[in-house]
C-alpha cells in the first residue's frame, strides 16, 4: 500500500463515470487517502471534481474561497497510476474544461487581475484583452445570463471592477411623437424635441469629454507606469483563508501587513508623519452579500532603499483573502501604480488622509489607528549603526501585589481580543486597539440614523431597502466577521442598543490598547505593571480585611444582592480610590445634603477606560435606544442589579466593581421610564424607585455625610414597573470615585 494520498481528504464533486465509480474512491483510499461528501464537516483538504466546465467555474471558486486546491479526476488518476505525490503548485484546476499547467511566473505591468481569484487570473486575462478593441471597434450586446454571473460573483466577493471598463453605454432617444397633437401644439412640441435634442447633445458632448479626459488619464499614468518600471516581477498569488497569527512590527508610522512575506525587511514609505503610503479599504453590500475588504501598501526595502513594492490583499472580512506582491525599481512609478488601484477602487483621487465619500458600489476608506499590536510587542530589530545595549536586570514593580494583579486583570489582552471575537469584529484587519475613535464616531452617526428613522416610521412605511443601505454603511466602518453568511440588517431598536454597546467597547479597548502599548514602549525605564498603573494617574490604597470600612463594604455587599439576582458575590480585594484632578472638580457638591455611596459595574475589558477617563455621558450623536431615563451616568443602592454588567462569565468568573459618591441632590422622582437629555427644572437628578430596596436601618453614614445602603432588601409596598433603584445624572462633577472592589461571582 503506497502513502501518497497520506493525510489528504478529497472532496467529491459531481458523478464520476461508471468505469471510475468504484476506482478512483478505491485508489485514493488504497494509497493513504480519505474521501467525503460533507464541505463543511468533512474536513476536506482538496476538492476532486468531475462535472460540466460551467459549473466547474463556480465550484472552482468556492473552493478558493475556503483555500482548498481543485484537481480533476484525471490528475488523480494519473497520480495513482504513476504512484506519484500532488504536485499542488503546477496542477491547479483552472477555470477552462481542459487541464493547465499553472505558469511558473506570470508577468505582468499591471495589477487588473488583482480581484481575480488565482485560478481564474491567466484566463481572465487573456479574455480581456482579446475584448477591448472588440469593444471599442463593435460594442457586443449584453450576453444573456450576464447579470445572473455578476450576481454569483458578488455573492463569493469576487471584485468585477475591471470586467465593466469597456461596457458600451448606450442612451435613449427622446420621444417626439409625445407632442403630437394640435398644429400649435405641434409647433410647441417641435420646439420642446429641438431644444431637448440640443441638452441631449450637449449633455453627450460633456459626458464624451469627461470620459475623454479620464481615459487620458488613465493612458498616461499607465504610459508613466510603464515608462518608469526599471524592473517588475511577477504578480504573486497566494490565497490563504485561514487566520495567520504573526506579529505586527511597526517601523516609522505605520506597520507592515504581517502576512505579506516582506514583512521583516520593509517598511511603508512614509513622505511624513502624516504621508503614509497605506490604504485599508472596506466594502459592505448587504443586498448582494458582499463583505469585503482591500489591501494596497506602498512598501520600501530597509537594506536597499531602491527597491519598492506594491502589496495588495484582498477578500472577504475575515479571511486572510488572496495578495499580490510586485517589485518596482521605481519611486514615481510605484507611486502611480498605488494611486491607480486606489483609484479603480474608490473612483477617488489619493490624498493621504483626506475625508473620502463613500461611492455607491465602491470601497471605502476605513480609518486605522497606527500602534503597535499590544498582543505581540516587537522583538528589537538589528541596528547596525546602534548596537542593542547590553541587557539589564528585569525591572522589580513598586507596586503592592494586589494592584499589580488588578493592573494584569483588567489589561489581559486575551481577554479583550475574546471580546472582539464575540462582537464578529475582524480582528486580523482591525487587530487591538486598531480602530480609530473617528471610525467609531462615523458608525456611531449611522447606528443614530437608524435609530431615527425606525422611530419615525409611524404608519408602517416599507423602510426595508433604507435600513439595508444603512446597515451596509455600519458594516462597512465596523468591520463584522459572518463567514460567508448574509450579514443582518440592523432592523429594530434591540439591535441598535446591541451594537452602540459593541461601540463603547470598542472605545474603551482603544484606550486600554493604547496605555498598554506605550507601557511596553517604557519598559527599559519602569515595570510594565508600573507604566501601565501610572498612565492611569489615580492612586489605590488596599483597605485591610479587618479594617472598619472593608467590613462596612462587605455587609454592604452580603445585604444587597436582590432576591430576583440568583448570584453569590465574594470580596477578592478593596481598595480606596481616588482619580487625579476628582476632588477638585466634586468641590461644589462636596456639601450637598443628599450625597449618596452608590454602585456602577462594568466588563473587566473596559475598566482601563474607565479609571483612565472616568465615567462618562454617551455624546449627543450616540443612540438614545437603552437609556430608559436619558443619557446620564447610571448607579445603583444595590449590589446586584449593577453586578448584572460585568458579564463576570467572559471574564474567569471575577468582575470589577465601583463605589462612588454621587451628589444627587433635589431628585426628581419616576416609577417608569422617561428620556430626558438633562435633569427636569428645578431637580438635579432622577430617581428610578424600585419597588425592592435596601433597609433604611442598615445605612451607614460615613465621616463625610455620604450615605451607604447596607440594609437587607425589604419591600416598599409602593406600585411601580421598576423592581430596584436607580440613580442618574447629568452632570460628571456629581460623581466622586471613592472605592474599587474585585469580587468573584459564583
Amino acid at each position: 500500500m503506497s502513502a501518497i494520498f497520506q493525510g489528504k481528504v478529497f472532496l467529491m464533486v459531481g458523478k464520476l463515470p461508471k468505469s471510475q465509480e468504484q476506482a478512483i474512491p478505491a485508489g485514493i483510499t488504497s494509497n493513504g487517502g480519505k474521501t467525503t461528501t460533507d464541505l463543511e464537516n468533512g474536513g476536506a483538504t482538496h476538492v476532486l471534481i468531475s462535472v460540466p466546465s460551467d459549473t466547474r467555474q463556480k465550484i472552482t471558486r468556492e473552493a478558493s474561497a475556503k483555500g482548498l486546491p481543485v484537481l480533476i479526476r484525471d490528475y488523480i488518476t494519473e497520480c495513482i497510476d504513476a504512484n506519484k505525490l500532488l504536485d499542488e503548485k503546477d496542477y491547479l484546476q483552472e477555470v477552462s474544461a481542459e487541464r493547465v499547467k499553472r505558469p511558473s511566473t506570470v508577468i505582468s505591468n499591471d495589477d487588473d487581475d488583482a480581484d481575480v481569484s488565482p485560478d481564474d487570473a491567466p484566463t481572465k486575462a487573456v479574455k480581456r484583452k482579446r475584448s477591448t478593441a472588440a469593444v471599442k471597434a463593435n460594442p457586443p450586446p449584453k450576453a444573456a445570463g450576464a447579470k445572473k454571473k455578476k450576481k454569483k460573483a458578488a455573492a463569493m466577493d469576487i471584485d468585477d471592477d475591471d470586467n465593466n471598463k469597456d461596457a458600451a453605454v448606450s442612451i435613449a432617444d427622446d420621444d417626439d411623437d409625445d407632442y403630437a397633437g394640435s398644429d400649435k401644439d405641434a409647433g410647441k412640441g417641435k420646439k420642446r424635441a429641438r431644444k431637448t435634442a440640443e441638452k441631449k447633445e450637449k449633455d453627450d458632448d460633456e459626458e464624451k469629454k469627461k470620459k475623454q479626459d479620464e481615459e487620458k488619464k488613465k493612458k498616461d499614468d499607465d504610459d508613466k507606469l510603464k515608462a518608469a518600471m526599471a524592473v517588475t516581477s511577477a504578480p504573486t498569488y497566494t490565497p490563504k483563508t485561514s487566520t495567520v497569527t504573526k506579529k505586527i512590527i511597526k517601523k516609522g508610522g505605520a506597520s507592515v501587513d504581517p502576512i505579506c512575506e516582506k514583512a521583516d525587511i520593509c517598511h511603508i514609505y512614509q513622505e511624513s508623519s502624516d504621508k503614509i503610503w497605506k490604504a485599508t479599504l472596506n466594502q459592505t453590500n448587504i443586498k448582494d452579500n458582499n463583505n469585503k475588504f482591500y489591501m494596497i501598501q506602498l512598501l520600501q526595502e530597509d537594506a536597499n532603499p531602491n527597491n519598492f513594492y506594491i502589496w495588495n490583499r484582498w477578500g472577504r472580512v475575515g479571511n486572510d483573502g488572496q495578495n499580490k506582491l510586485v517589485l518596482i525599481h521605481n519611486l514615481e512609478a510605484a507611486k502611480l501604480d498605488f494611486k491607480r488601484k486606489f483609484r479603480d477602487k474608490t473612483t477617488q483621487e489619493w490624498n493621504y488622509n483626506a475625508d473620502y465619500i463613500k461611492k455607491p458600489g465602491k470601497y471605502m476608506v476605513i480609518d486605522i489607528d497606527e500602534a503597535d499590536d499590544p498582543a505581540k510587542p516587537d522583538s528589537p530589530v538589528p541596528d547596525l549603526l546602534n548596537p542593542e545595549p547590553p541587557k539589564q536586570e528585569p525591572l522589580k514593580s513598586k507596586l503592592h501585589p494586589s494592584v499589580q494583579k488588578l493592573i494584569e486583570f483588567i489589561s489581559d489582552v486575551k481577554l479583550m481580543n475574546d471580546a472582539l471575537m464575540s462582537f464578529e469584529i475582524d480582528v486580523v484587519k482591525c487587530p487591538l486597539g486598531k480602530l480609530s475613535s473617528k471610525t467609531i464616531g462615523k458608525a456611531e452617526v449611522v447606528l443614530k440614523k437608524i435609530e431615527d428613522l425606525i422611530n419615525g416610521n409611524k404608519f408602517g412605511k416599507n423602510i426595508s431597502s433604507e435600513l439595508e443601505q444603512l446597515s451596509s454603511e455600519f458594516y462597512t466602518l465596523i468591520p463584522t466577521v459572518v463567514g460567508m453568511h448574509r450579514l443582518p440588517i440592523i432592523q429594530d431598536v434591540n439591535t441598535v442598543q446591541k451594537k452602540q454597546l459593541i461601540l463603547d467597547q470598542l472605545r474603551n479597548i482603544d484606550i486600554a490598547a493604547t496605555i498598554i502599548k506605550d507601557s511596553s514602549d517604557n519598559k527599559l525605564k519602569e515595570h510594565p505593571i508600573d507604566s501601565k498603573f501610572n498612565s492611569l494617574h489615580i492612586k489605590l490604597v488596599p483597605l485591610e480585611p479587618d479594617s472598619l470600612r472593608f467590613k462596612q463594604i462587605q455587609n454592604a455587599v452580603i445585604n444587597t444582592i436582590a432576591a430576583t439576582h440568583y448570584m453569590k458575590l465574594k470580596i477578592v480585594d478593596v481598595w480606596e480610590l481616588e482619580r487625579e484632578g476628582e476632588r477638585e472638580r466634586f468641590e461644589p457638591w462636596k456639601d450637598n445634603e443628599n450625597r449618596q455611596i452608590l454602585w456602577h459595574g462594568s466588563r473587566s475589558t473596559n475598566w482601563m477606560g474607565i479609571l483612565s477617563k472616568g465615567l462618562l455621558i454617551a455624546p449627543p450623536s450616540a443612540p438614545v435606544t437603552g437609556y430608559m431615563f436619558g443619557k446620564g451616568v447610571y448607579f445603583a443602592d444595590m449590589i446586584s442589579k449593577s453586578a448584572n454588567y460585568c458579564y463576570a462569565h467572559t471574564s474567569g468568573g471575577e468582575g470589577i466593581m465601583m463605589l462612588s459618591e454621587v451628589a444627587l441632590g433635589k431628585t426628581f422622582d419616576l416609577t417608569g421610564s422617561m428620556y430626558m437629555e438633562k435633569p427636569q427644572p428645578g431637580t438635579q437628578s432622577t430617581f428610578g424607585q424600585g419597588r425592592y430596596i435596601p433597609d433604611p436601618a442598615g445605612d451607614i453614614v460615613l465621616e463625610n455625610g455620604a450615605v451607604l445602603h447596607a440594609g437587607r432588601q425589604i419591600d416598599r409596598t409602593k406600585q411601580s414597573n421598576l423592581l430596584y433603584n436607580e440613580m442618574i445624572v447629568y452632570d460628571v462633577s456629581q460623581i466622586r470615585t471613592c472605592f474599587l472592589l474585585r469580587l468573584k461571582f459564583n
